[in-house]
């Protein structure tokens, strides 16, 4: 291994320095044994060891002031550096103790034999007299910090998995004692706390030291607390903050959210978006960085939408095996069974299978106000409206409620209509029944409405209605779309719109369904009203022809339903072995995957609680890396391992450069 002469900091090679700084790394830690597992947040060794490894050299002195079981210690002894650690419970002081002389004991006995030359030192004590133990046990300058501290009143939760400890008699907090973080009086108390903590510490640092400080955001009655960001906000005051790792997205990713299909770099917080348990969550947080590396663009079968993201972002997927005597991948009867899991995306390969969620709405009532689809000065009087213009005046309700005669108008005028605030509202059809439909439905909607019937089409002369529709579903066929209200009505007046946009640009028979349209927004928002019912179209994109959303085989017998097309009757369903679905899930392989070198920026998001957001192909992870740590055993029912914290990296900065950035 070749180590430059400028390397000051560890004794990596350029190869193992690169691999830290650019990618995530992932922790599977063995299974913790009984005296570690009473401890209630006990962190992983191998990756404190890969974190002491970069920051430092052999011999260095590593210290955690919160040191619990004594993970840091051993990590400190596997690297050959000096590990001193502060422990505020004898218990946990004494079971770090007995680790250590175990491992000890161990490497004596071992072919190399011999004492160690690094030493590993617990001290039973408060961390908050730092300061003072360093003075009385003549403790020499710390190379690097590493510590996971306590998360406030975080482990004194009720919940499940302190339940699960419970009945195992395993602890569900440090302690009871009140020089205890976790037993402050509030929230500010322990921050201010923890905070000084590091302060006191600063002056034992040599220059130019580093901290890691592992940290997480919770819930507590009801309330996001972000322990995370409020720590490194305070820290930022006395300490130089280097970041914190991240994975990402190209900016043109379509995330799916309650408004439909949103590229990923115009995503605020507070957006609701889709999570891979087919519910809708608040973003929390969302991130970009400059990036200028390699990106995975990932092609799923079905959807076929391109998907670009760095290649350790962790993606919900089932690997499966390829025969290459047969030239065919593991039938999915065979690896059904197998428990899908996050798994890095540069770990995929073509044939794996990618999880799309199918979304989960709650109903609700929709009432819709007419009055603000319109730029016209009005008049309301009763909740009737109308437009100060004088002549022929429409007099329109100025709410209405979602029904299934509105919604199949709506799929008829976005397929053939035509609407501008100057211009009469026209909806082009050369079939009787659906042009008697069509006046049936605004009659319904809009009774006396002024409408005439030609051999080609339906006229709807009020200005007003034209101007309403063009706003809320666009004028020309490529600025046509499906407005986000429409997106979580009831499933029975989605069938409705289905209906009417079938009858305009769909096609349906006994052996083909396609729906075509040269509006990606529509395209992308027909696609989630589809999902919602439980069918995957496949899709084909094309300049000159517009997009198709095409179905085969049994997706027709399915469809057909939902349009009520009694007509359509197919007698020989070929099976299609290519794409899978569930109640919860549709299952897509993927159909190609290819590298792209990419330079600018890249987004992600943070979403709680189920730390995770869906692209417009499959479920993605959250921006950090989820199994770095496993402290507490926590589980959601169907993925395992989605506690997400943080790895705030600190730096020294020198008394200089304080006072130069001080207000």
């Amino acid at each position: 291994m070749t180590v430059s002469e400028d390397n000051r900091l560890n004794e990596l090679s350029a190869k193992e320095w690169l691999k830290f700084t650019k990618t995530w790394f992932i922790h599977n830690p063995p299974p913790r044994k009984k005296d570690e597992i009473l401890h209630p947040a006990k962190y992983p060794e191998k990756m404190i060891e890969e974190f002491v490894r970069f920051f430092t050299k052999t011999g260095g002195v590593v210290f955690d002031p919160f040191l619990g079981t004594g993970s840091t210690l051993i990590a400190c002894y596997n690297s050959q550096r000096n590990g001193i650690g502060i422990e505020l419970q004898d218990k946990y002081a004494k079971i770090a103790e007995e680790r250590v002389k175990k491992l000890d004991s161990q490497y004596q006995l071992s072919e190399a034999g011999g004492k160690r030359l690094c030493k590993q030192v617990v001290i039973k004590g408060d961390s908050s007299q730092v300061d003072k133990l360093w003075k009385d046990y003549s403790l020499p300058q710390i190379d690097f910090v590493i510590t996971s501290p306590p998360y406030g009143m975080m482990l004194n939760k009720k919940g499940l998995a302190s339940k699960e400890r419970e009945n195992d008699g395993l602890d569900t907090n440090y302690s009871t004692a009140q020089e205890d973080l976790g037993n402050s009086a509030d929230y500010e108390q322990f921050l201010s706390r923890l905070v000084d903590i590091f302060v006191k510490i600063k002056p034992l640092l040599k220059e130019d030291a580093y901290l890691v400080v592992i940290l997480q955001n919770y819930m507590h009655k009801g309330d996001y607390v972000t322990l995370a960001w409020d720590f490194a906000k305070e820290m930022k005051k006395h300490y130089q903050m280097r970041g914190e790792r991240i994975w990402c997205f190209h900016p043109e990713t379509l995330i799916w959210t309650l408004t439909g299909a949103k590229k990923i770099q115009e995503v605020q917080i507070n957006d609701s978006v889709l999570t891979h348990k087919g519910t809708f969550s608040k973003v929390i947080k969302t991130f970009k960085r400059h990036y200028n590396e390699s990106l995975l663009k990932i092609t799923p079968r079905a959807l076929n939408k391109e998907i670009k993201c760095t290649p350790e972002h962790e993606l919900l997927a089932i690997q499966r095996k390829f025969w290459p005597n047969s030239h065919a991948f593991q039938p999915f009867d065979q690896v059904s069974s197998i428990k899908p899991a996050w798994i890095k995306a540069n770990r995929l390969k073509v044939g794996d299978i990618l999880l799309l969620p199918i979304p989960k709405l709650k109903e609700q009532k929709i009432k819709i106000n007419l009055s603000k689809f319109t730029s016209k000065k009005i008049v309301i009087k009763d909740d009737i409206f109308t437009t100060q213009n004088k002549g022929g005046q429409t007099y329109l309700p100025k709410c209405i409620s979602i029904s299934p005669e509105f919604c199949r108008l709506a799929g008829y005028y976005i397929s053939e209509g035509h609407g501008s605030p100057g211009h009469a509202l026209s909806i082009a059809s050369n079939s009787k029944e659906l042009k008697e439909d069509v006046v049936f439905c605004f009659e319904k909607i809009f009774p006396g409405i002024h409408l005439n019937v030609t051999k080609k089409e339906v006229v709807c002369y009020s200005r007003l209605v034209s101007e309403i529709f063009s706003n809320m579903f666009g004028s020309y066929a490529r600025d046509k779309l499906i407005p986000p209200f429409l997106l979580t009505v009831k499933p029975i007046h989605l069938k409705h719109l289905l209906k009417g946009l079938w009858a305009g640009d769909g096609h349906i028979s006994n052996s083909r369904a396609a729906y075509k349209t040269i509006s990606e927004k529509l395209a992308n928002n027909l696609v989630f009203v589809l999902l919602r019912f439980g069918l995957v179209p496949n899709i084909q994109f094309s300049e000159k022809h517009g997009i198709q959303l095409s179905f085969r085989g049994k997706t027709i017998a399915e469809l057909a339903a939902i349009l009520d097309r009694k007509d359509i009757v197919i007698d020989r369903i070929k099976i299609n072995n290519q794409l899978w679905r569930d109640e919860n899930y549709f299952y897509l392989p993927i159909r190609k995957l290819k590298h792209e070198h990419y330079e600018g920026q890249v987004y992600n998001l943070m979403v709680e609680p189920h730390n995770s957001y869906v692209t417009y192909s499959f479920s993605s992870h959250n921006c950090q890396d989820n199994k770095t740590l496993y402290p507490y055993g926590y589980r959601y029912s169907f993925v395992p391992n989605v506690h997400h914290h943080y790895c705030l990296v600190f730096k020294k900065r020198r008394e200089l450069e304080i006072s130069q950035i001080s207000p």
